[in-house]
């Protein structure tokens, strides 16, 4: 089978591209490699190119780089999770070591999986994976980045990741959000809105529970009544517990956001603070999986 690898070699562990290409190689397929820290536009090259497969070997910023270059497309996306947090793959439930994932794909299905368009401003448009959405993780996300911890590959970058997480939703104050869920319009203080595609965000915290590709956001809104559940979520997580605490949370298929706090798509920083727009693109993807 002919094979577009898309590869960090800066995730994880700073895997070998020669090693992957080797595995791939070692179960019949005809590989092409391409790294993603290649400029934009020799990456939409590469992928642009007749392949049986996309594998995305990486974290969560590179499969989404590669999700959206294939949105709208037939060609199958799979994930050889080599990051920190591994959201995505983890939501595919796509966990393991390269050689036995690969070995597992002739009994894996191709399944169509929902995509998210954000839109804003006059020009403004962009597709997601993860989730979009304000307040307390766009605050990790921007005090992670100050900090460096959102290049970190050692072993207990998640555990920093955790320990900043709830330091700052210890103290995150609630700012006005203005929503409209689906057909229903509202105003609210929260720490923290998010409308999901998957159910993990930042370092695993599950806020959501609805399945992945059912053509609805999960729309997960944090008040201060709900900080504690969400500490209870993440202590549990620092004490590798399974968490049991559950968020209060919405389906629908679209959604507006505007507030005062700062906001983010997927794991990349938004400087607007007007109105953004959000809807499903229902099955945009193909990707196999489990």
């Amino acid at each position: 089978m002919r094979v577009t690898l898309l590869h960090n070699p800066g995730a994880g562990d700073g895997s070998d591209p020669e090693a992957l290409v080797r595995v791939l190689e070692a179960a019949g397929h005809d590989v092409r490699y391409c790294s993603s820290k290649e400029k934009r536009e020799k990456r939409d090259k590469a992928l642009a190119r007749p392949a049986a497969l996309v594998v995305a070997a990486g974290g969560d910023g590179t499969v989404g780089t590669a999700a959206r270059t294939l949105a709208g497309r037939k060609v199958p996306l799979t994930v050889l999770p080599l990051g920190t947090a591994n959201n995505i793959a983890t939501s595919f439930g796509i966990v393991g070591e390269a050689e036995r994932l690969v070995e597992a794909w002739p009994r894996w299905r191709k399944r169509p999986h929902d995509m998210g368009r954000a839109e804003w401003g006059d020009d403004h448009d962009e597709l997601f994976m993860e989730s979009c959405g304000g307040g307390l993780f766009a605050d990790v996300m921007r005090r992670a980045e100050k900090q460096g911890l959102d290049d970190q590959v050692r072993d207990d970058a998640m555990e920093d990741a955790l320990e900043l997480l709830d330091r700052l939703a210890q103290d995150a104050p609630p700012r006005r959000w203005d929503l409209e869920v689906g057909d229903e319009v509202s105003r609210q203080e929260l720490i923290a809105v998010e409308v999901m595609l998957i159910p993990l965000i930042g370092p695993n915290i599950r806020l959501a529970s609805s399945a992945v590709g059912d053509g609805k956001f999960t729309v997960v809104q944090i008040d201060d009544g709900h900080r504690d559940t969400l500490r209870d979520v993440i202590r549990s997580l620092q004490r590798t517990e399974r968490p049991r605490a559950t968020l209060p949370a919405e389906l629908a298929s679209s959604a507006e956001l505007k507030g005062d706090g700062p906001m983010h798509i997927d794991g990349e920083l938004v400087e607007h603070h007007g109105r953004i727009e959000l809807s499903v693109l229902r099955g945009a993807l193909t990707v196999l999986r489990p």
